[in-house]
């Protein structure tokens, strides 16, 4: 979960203020890591192996973005995504997890600037 933490903190950090209390213009991000899959490196070092995503890692999630003070869901995200059988994160035991976390961080940044009034 750590990972995931910082992965949204660092997605986000470059242009909104990151705090742990709610409060006016705070929105609290919810997030619901589950079925986290390490890759079978040795799947994957064989190219057919990884081309039937034999030994692809994975994760699912849940999250949300709500309005601190209201409670009123701003976004949300019901999502399972297995690793990419042309990359080689799963070359390590949870590169695949990693680089899907980072897309949902992206995801989660997406969603903020397009909410975001300035």
């Amino acid at each position: 979960m750590n990972y995931m933490h910082d992965a949204m903190v660092k997605a986000i950090s470059d242009e909104y203020l990151v705090v742990y209390q709610p409060g006016p213009g705070v929105a609290r991000i919810r997030v619901a890591l589950t079925d986290l899959k390490a890759a079978k490196r040795w799947r994957n070092y064989h190219p057919p192996m990884k081309l039937v995503g034999s030994g692809l890692g994975g994760a699912s999630l849940e999250a949300e973005i709500l309005d601190s003070v209201s409670h009123e869901q701003l976004a949300a995200l019901v999502e399972s995504k297995l690793g990419n059988r042309f990359r080689l994160e799963g070359l390590t035991k949870w590169g695949d997890a990693k680089r899907i976390m980072d897309s949902w961080a992206k995801w989660v940044r997406e969603r903020l600037d397009e909410a975001h009034v300035k």
